[in-house]
């Protein structure tokens, strides 16, 4: 399941089209390398070419990015990485959207070699941006899942077959790919190694993300539902709820005005409640207001990839009649799914 919280060792730089870039921070010891390895004289002209192709890199993923808002589709942010940039969309797109948002971001890289072919004579620095914008475009395009080109063979394969059958002839495709680039990182750059190791993991990654869905689909919310639950009022206090949280497995509390559901409070939320506002607060002061509320014969999967991604990562669940039946977290989800996947097995 795809979750848009902060990936760790990273940092936001910016805000692009209302999509968080993030900055991991073995960025830093790229650079570092890149510092350690080359003379002083030419120190800073290196360092700059690094951070240029990488802004570039964050073009390309834009690219990607705003295709996909186009058609419809959430990105929660991009992360840079030294071996380049991740989009995460908020959901799988259809085999036809994939194939427009995929070509985007070559695209991109492919645009911007143009721009550049009249300084190709003039400026080192220019000429080896240009050069690297056609590396990106063509790199990229090597059909090795979970690389543009991989994703552009999946959406083809999936206009025949299912989501599951083409994302894993992909996934294979893209590692015996990324084995090849291994070997000849030997004895070429360490670095076709690292991004080797990033595609061999990234497409099984991918393959599973693909198989749970195929399970979910036709579970249930119900399924995940957590229906024994301990609850707040808003008049308690965070010490109240704190007393809760450390006599019960909850984490998360539905807090009841009567039989009505009106706020959520997560773990999070009432450590950062106590923090600001000290044990004496009520729970009205930090509870989420905000909350989605779904029935129990919704499908489940839908819940992965919209209301489970949002803050606070907890699904309210009513009957017909708007009575609270339960909640749905991320771990519920999680759990239900291995259930299904060992009754599956028996």
């Amino acid at each position: 399941m795809r979750k848009p919280e902060r990936v760790p060792w990273t940092v936001k730089v910016a805000t692009v089209f209302g999509i968080p870039i993030r900055l991991h921070a073995t960025l830093l010891l790229l650079l570092a390398w890149v510092m350690l390895v080359h003379a002083p004289g030419d120190l800073w002209m290196r360092v700059a070419t690094t951070v240029a192709i990488f802004f570039c890199v964050v073009l390309h993923e834009l690219g990607h990015s705003i295709v996909a808002q186009k058609l419809g589709i959430t990105v929660h942010q991009i992360t840079l990485y030294p071996v380049g940039g991740v989009a995460q969309l908020s959901r799988q797109p259809d085999p036809k959207r994939e194939i427009w948002i995929t070509i985007a971001g070559p695209l991109v890289n492919l645009l911007i070699a143009a721009a550049l072919i009249p300084f190709f004579l003039t400026q080192e620095f220019l000429r080896t941006l240009l050069l690297a914008n056609l590396i990106l475009f063509f790199f990229n395009l090597l059909p090795a899942f979970p690389m543009d080109g991989g994703r552009l063979l999946r959406a083809i394969l999936g206009l025949k077959l299912s989501p599951t059958k083409s994302t894993r002839l992909a996934a294979r495709i893209g590692q015996g790919m990324a084995i090849l680039l291994g070997l000849v990182g030997l004895v070429v750059t360490p670095w076709l190694i690292v991004t080797a190791f990033f595609i061999f993991t990234s497409a099984g990654f991918e393959v599973e993300q693909t198989e749970l869905k195929a399970e979910a689909e036709h579970l249930p919310v119900r399924s995940a539902m957590m229906t024994e639950l301990r609850h707040l009022m808003p008049g308690d206090t965070l010490l109240d709820a704190g007393h809760l949280l450390v006599q019960t497995a909850q984490t998360e509390f539905p807090v009841l005005l009567g039989d009505d559901v009106v706020g959520v409070l997560t773990r999070g939320l009432l450590v950062k409640g106590m923090s600001l506002h000290g044990r004496g607060a009520f729970v009205s002061e930090v509870m989420e207001r905000d909350f989605a509320v779904v029935g129990p014969e919704d499908n489940l999967w839908e819940l992965a990839e919209g209301p489970l991604l949002e803050p606070p990562q907890v699904v309210v669940v009513k009957d017909a009649n708007g009575m609270f039946l339960g909640l749905v977290t991320p771990d519920n989800l999680t759990e239900a799914l291995l259930v299904e996947r060992l009754a599956q097995r028996q």
